[in-house]
């Protein structure tokens, strides 16, 4: 869907939504209650019952793939964000210089060292990439290789994505059509940055989010989580030190 969408949309920017993001927001988002509302049974979506799932078979374009070396982004702060840039190759290896829409995945996980390891982690899916889409990874402020102190989607992070979407748009590799993507951590960053509605934003593909911190990851069922939290902030915190050099 990601890339239909990224394929298929025009010059229309994104802040164009903002009254329907607005109304959005005030209406129930989730079923599953929250620290303020009471969970709500979950009524049969029947609307789309006749709909059917269609394989996407387009051909490649390209039969190979080019990482160039990591890049960084320098924010108004003066905090580094390290970039991860994979374009389409010719048969020779060589990075298509057209210009093309782009994927983009802000993760906390190390993109340069899980990312190429790992691709759900915040590595290029060839797959796309093949196919004339090029694919940035960013490491989120205090994380992987990007330097600054790690709030995990405070403020500082969420200047980080901003700070990722203006410099993709002033690449010579980006047609100025950006798609996020990401699972999990990489979800939420990609729903805050959409949330800020650069118009060069035009799709977002997020699976697994978090609905609620608290009753999600802290105290699920009401009981503390001695198991997730303590092996997430392990994990991001040494790959933070892990040099993919």
């Amino acid at each position: 869907f990601a890339c239909i969408g990224l394929s298929a949309c025009g010059g229309s920017s994104s802040s164009s939504n903002s009254t329907s993001s607005s109304s959005a927001i005030k209406s129930p988002w989730t079923t599953l209650g929250t620290r303020d509302t009471v969970s709500k049974s979950v009524a049969p979506i029947n609307t789309n019952a006749s709909g059917e799932w269609t394989k996407y078979n387009r051909d490649e374009q390209f039969p190979k793939i080019a990482s160039l070396p990591v890049q960084f982004i320098k924010m108004d702060d003066g905090t580094r964000l390290a970039a991860y840039v994979t374009l389409p190759a010719d048969s020779e290896g060589n990075a298509i210089t057209t210009p093309l829409p782009t994927v983009l995945i802000q993760t906390g996980y190390n993109g340069g060292f899980t990312g190429k390891a790992v691709s759900i982690f915040g590595g290029a899916d060839p797959f796309l990439v093949k196919r004339g889409y090029a694919t940035v990874v960013v490491d989120s402020v205090g994380t992987g290789q990007s330097s600054g102190a790690w709030s995990i989607f405070g403020p500082e992070e969420q200047a980080g994505y901003a700070a990722a979407v203006d410099w993709v748009t002033d690449q010579s590799f980006s047609n100025g059509r950006i798609g996020l993507f990401g699972f999990s951590y990489l979800g939420i960053t990609a729903m805050h940055t959409a949330a800020q509605q650069h118009p060069a934003v035009k799709t977002a593909f997020i699976g697994v989010p978090i609905g609620d911190v608290y009753r999600d990851l802290a105290f699920t069922g009401g009981q503390v989580n001695v198991t997730f939290l303590p092996l997430f902030l392990s994990l991001v915190s040494t790959l933070g030190v892990t040099n993919p050099s």
